[in-house]
């Protein structure tokens, strides 16, 4: 797509069932960009030294058209030192992010090891987090869009932290604004804060 050429390593805008296996991915604006990618898979990948972030994934807005970003998987990867955010997640649904080892090794304190805005039923699960700087996990954010007369309404609600090592940051999990998060049997230490949360409801801990 020529909106977001020369922006990333790997682009994927509009698609379904892309597959990214076994690379490293470095020296980009981004590793990965996906706009509006499902059902895609980003595994077994060294993800390091991008400008601004490792795995960046949102949806796509092109009136009359909505194109979202749904079912996608990042597992078994090795996402470090990316410049803000390792993993960035955008308004996106159904994900799941398991067995990565997202680290940054920076006091810089606006990086993010995994961050969610907007995101519905994701599951966070098996994941080493440790020393990104700021924030290992953030989760927050309620956005919405009118495209062509249609209200998209996008809440942080209905996911899952589990069983996750988090350590060594100066706020192990952020939360703002979430509806419904599930935290369970995670591992959170050496962090400023464990839990830091403002306006959420956490069902299960």
């Amino acid at each position: 797509d020529s909106s977001t050429s020369g922006l990333a390593t790997v682009v994927a805008s509009r698609c379904t069932g892309v597959l990214i296996k076994n690379l490293s991915l470095t020296n980009g604006k981004y590793g990965v960009y996906f706009e509006g990618v499902n059902s895609s898979v980003i595994t077994s990948c060294k993800i390091y030294g991008n400008h601004t972030t490792g795995i960046y994934i949102e949806n796509f807005f092109s009136s009359p058209k909505v194109y979202l970003s749904d079912g996608n998987v990042i597992s078994n990867n090795i996402i470090s030192a990316n410049g803000s955010y390792n993993i960035r997640l955008i308004e996106s649904t159904n994900s799941q992010i398991i067995y990565n080892e997202v680290k940054n090794l920076s006091s810089d304190s606006g990086v993010y090891g995994i961050y969610m805005n907007a995101c519905s039923n994701t599951k966070v699960r098996y994941n080493n987090v440790s020393s990104n700087g700021f924030v290992g996990i953030r989760v927050s954010g309620h956005t919405t869009y009118i495209v062509n007369s249609v209200v998209y309404d996008f809440l942080s609600t209905g996911n899952i932290l589990e069983d996750n090592v988090i350590k060594s940051h100066t706020r192990g999990i952020q939360f703002g604004l979430v509806n419904d998060i599930s935290v369970i049997r995670n591992i959170i230490q050496n962090n400023g804060y464990g839990i830091w949360a403002l306006d959420t409801n956490i069902i299960q801990q």
